[in-house]
């Protein structure tokens, strides 16, 4: 079986990709202007492995909230078709307040959600909406 030249291009392309952005990553990382931002990939698979009693108790909170929003989001959907599908002017009201809710952006919204509610309330809101 011999490799043809698009599907040979298929796997060099992304691994020559990845390579060329992880030594721009490195060499971005080494530049005394930048270093103070962007810290090298070395230091992030450091910092990940120390911190990584974290990460269980932080995936559980995130699925649990991207979980609920989730079912709010599509019993949402659902119940509004249901209730604009009979009525005309019930599916044009319906379609306009999920077009506004589709355009207002998630990074301005969160923080107006962030003040208004509290605890994970604003993060399943944000996944609903999503």
């Amino acid at each position: 079986m011999s490799l043809s030249l698009p599907s040979l291009r298929k796997a060099v392309v992304p691994i020559v990709s990845s390579l060329v952005l992880l030594a721009l990553w490195v060499g971005l990382s080494r530049v005394p202007r930048f270093a103070t931002i962007i810290p090298g990939p070395w230091t992030v698979l450091h910092r990940t492995w120390v911190d990584r009693a974290f990460y269980p108790r932080n995936i559980a909170v995130t699925a649990q909230s991207a979980g609920l929003g989730y079912l709010w989001g599509n019993a949402i959907g659902i119940g509004s078709v249901l209730l604009a599908l009979p009525l005309r002017r019930g599916q044009r009201f319906v379609e306009r307040i999920a077009l506004g809710a589709a355009a207002l952006p998630l990074i301005v919204v969160g923080p107006v959600l962030s003040i208004a509610f509290s605890d994970n309330t604003p993060s399943i809101i944000l996944a609903a909406q999503a």
